[in-house]
């Protein structure tokens, strides 16, 4: 059986226009600019990070911190063998070390 050829779709940009003049309908309402900012908040709340460790209404607290390569790799890979992100396994990690005196 041949192959399909896939054909790659290319993106163009129609430019911007102003809603509030334009008229644009999303799900039969009238969209302005007011309506697309606020359903575009609602949209990256939704798919923005984890839900939230603290509680539903706040966002959780973020730690970073630096490791050597060697322990990045070594996290990547812990976390691969466990089917867990590396953040859940540093999660863990840190409630070891907290859940000890």
């Amino acid at each position: 059986m041949a192959k399909k050829e896939s054909k790659k779709l290319i993106y163009t940009s129609g430019g911007s226009i102003n809603l509030d003049q334009e008229k644009v309908l999303y799900k039969g309402k009238r969209l302005t600019e007011a309506r697309a900012a606020k359903l575009g908040e609602e949209t990256a709340k939704k798919f923005r990070g984890r839900p939230s460790l603290s509680n539903k209404k706040e966002e959780s607290p973020i730690v970073q911190f630096r490791v050597t390569k060697a322990k990045k790799i070594a996290i990547k890979k812990r976390a691969k063998a466990e089917k867990i992100s590396e953040s859940e396994l540093l999660r863990r990690a840190v409630d070891l070390v907290l859940a000890t005196k």
